[in-house]
């Protein structure tokens, strides 16, 4: 049974259509990325799909269950949301921040102390940031915030995570962790939905990819089927060598913009 499943998505922002007849889901153990060009609608699409924006139409289940028939709670213990938006506003604790993402199971089976406490441990332990228990969160670097409202994400245990952008802003060396953490949760039988800009990234680490362009989908599938030279060039309007390697995977290399690129588009 799939973990999300949208059928046939309708959004408009400002009487305007930001997302026009989209389909996709997600499967248990799979990473699929969402990836396109900046104003393609995936933040849209990531928000609308969780009931975070109000949608014309279209069919949305959380394994297997209406999205409407769920309430916040429940919707909360099957989805994990991780924003594009990094702010923290008050000088919480980094181990209490990520505690509130257990907020959920309070007054469920899976919300005693000891579960809660075991719980945060081990999601502050898979984002790398136990040595900040004591931090304010406030007092955070960029990146560090990044990793702590990850663990806040992972805190939650929800069988589907979805995170806009988790990368952006990360070194190398914390987006290569990232990644490896979206992967172990996808090895034990959760799924991911997350978007991103950084091509390789996503060519190497996820099952499937769907490529979005003007709130629709242009490909969706294996990420050597999805990355093509033309597609590159019809998404994001530039030119890219695509080299294949038996270890590495896919590397992708944009060159230059086309000729033909309007970045009013």
């Amino acid at each position: 049974m799939s973990l999300l499943q949208v059928r046939d998505l309708h959004v408009a922002l400002a009487k305007q259509t930001v997302i026009g007849g989209v389909s996709l889901s997600v499967e248990p153990g799979e990473i699929v990325g969402l990836i396109g060009p900046n104003g393609a609608g995936k933040t849209t699409l990531m928000k609308a799909a969780q009931g975070l924006l109000p949608r014309q139409s279209g069919i949305i289940t959380l394994g297997g269950d209406e999205l409407e028939q769920l309430a916040p709670a429940d919707r909360a213990r099957r989805l994990a949301w991780l924003p594009q938006e990094r702010e923290i506003a008050w000088p919480i604790a980094v181990g209490r921040l990520v505690g509130l993402g257990r907020l959920p199971h309070h007054g469920s089976a899976k919300g005693g102390r000891q579960s809660n406490r075991r719980a945060v441990a081990r999601a502050m332990q898979q984002a790398n940031v136990a040595h900040l228990a004591g931090r304010p969160a406030t007092a955070l670097s960029g990146g560090e915030r990044a990793r702590v409202l990850l663990a806040r994400a992972l805190a939650q245990e929800a069988p589907l995570l979805l995170a806009d952008e988790p990368a952006a802003g990360l070194d190398p060396g914390h987006q290569i962790d990232l990644m490896q953490t979206l992967r172990t949760l996808a090895d034990a039988g959760n799924g991911v939905l997350v978007s991103m800009h950084d091509l390789g990234l996503a060519a190497r680490w996820c099952n499937r990819l769907l490529l979005l362009e003007r709130g629709q989908i242009l490909a969706d599938g294996p990420p050597a089927a999805v990355l093509t030279t033309t597609r590159i060039r019809t998404a994001y309007g530039v030119e890219a060598v695509i080299q294949a390697d038996e270890a590495a995977g896919l590397t992708i290399t944009p060159l230059h913009r086309t000729s033909r690129h309007n970045p009013n588009l």
